[in-house]
């Protein structure tokens, strides 16, 4: 989530960055996705279903910051520019190359958080749906993760130690510390080689959006109180009138105001109020660069 206390305009240095890393990094997928199966003697699968998903991870985040954005999913010649694709269109994409992936993809037994795995790609569909206040579908994919069995952590090793079970997926920085990652989900970055972008903790709260748009109050209250007794609070008697800023409230304390915050925010219809924006800064405004290079590009009303 960007700093709104500085000036946010179309020459915004985070912006323009976090918008040509993560189409630097579409580029490279589109080209393991369309060449894969030009490889002979060998099973392209799992790196195939690994790509789309990764994909599919970059894709949501630009959607969740700039509503809808060029879909690219082949190599691209100059010549060639694609205008801004429908949101919707681009999550049902995305829903259908996350479920052709899952089977390929590593179930994850003994736990490798820098891994693609099922878990992920199921998280994946669960909060796309959850975008799509499709609350059944979502619930559908965060069941498939959250068993009795599941746990969560607020310790600080999870930006440490590789070994931490509440990580789902991680990036990984160098330890000499020289690299600083400018992405938007990393401008609150907290101390550590280890950067979390998904998390059983943050799962849990996108559970309990579910549940919150399903007026499920009891199972709502008990995951709640799973998350505060975590956390070393009381548990909460009963639910309170208005749980999102319940589960705001939490999440921030818990997690912060790095990765997904800013889209929990705008899906439980409070981020104007609590981050004291104008409803029009819900979206962030497309790169200045990307008029002169996409005539085809369009900006964000009231940028």
């Amino acid at each position: 989530m960007i700093d709104y206390s500085n000036d946010i305009s179309s020459s915004n240095a985070i912006l323009i960055d976090a918008w040509g890393q993560a189409y630097q990094a579409i580029r490279l997928l589109n080209i393991i996705v369309e060449h894969s199966d030009e490889v002979d003697g060998f099973d392209t699968k799992p790196y195939l279903s690994t790509s789309k998903i990764l994909r599919a991870l970059i894709y949501l985040d630009m959607m969740q910051h700039w509503g809808d954005v060029p879909f690219i999913t082949k190599e691209l010649s100059m010549d060639n520019r694609v205008s801004r694709t429908n949101k919707d269109e681009v999550m049902n994409a995305l829903l259908k190359d996350i479920n052709e992936s899952i089977p390929y993809l590593y179930e994850d037994p003994v736990h490798n958080q820098t891994i693609v795995s099922q878990d992920l790609a199921n998280a994946l569909v669960g909060l796309i749906h959850l975008e799509q206040k499709d609350y059944n579908g979502a619930a559908s994919y965060f069941s498939k993760i959250i068993d009795e069995t599941y746990t969560i952590s607020f310790e600080n090793s999870i930006y440490s130690d590789i070994n931490n079970k509440e990580a789902v997926f991680t990036l990984l920085f160098p330890e000499d510390g020289n690299y600083q990652p400018s992405q938007i989900f990393c401008q609150f970055l907290k101390k550590g080689t280890l950067h979390p972008i998904y998390r059983n903790t943050s799962i849990l709260f996108h559970y309990a959006e579910t549940l919150n748009g399903l007026n499920r109050n009891l199972e709502l209250l008990n995951v709640l109180n799973q998350i505060r007794v975590a956390g070393s609070m009381n548990p909460l008697q009963e639910l309170p009138s208005n749980p999102k800023y319940e589960i705001a409230d939490l999440w921030k304390q818990f997690i912060g105001q790095d990765y997904g915050y800013f889209a929990l925010l705008k899906r439980l219809g409070i981020a104007v109020e609590l981050l004291e924006i104008q409803s029009y800064q819900q979206l962030y405004p497309i790169p200045y660069q990307e008029f002169s290079l996409n005539p085809n590009m369009t900006q964000n009303p009231s940028y």
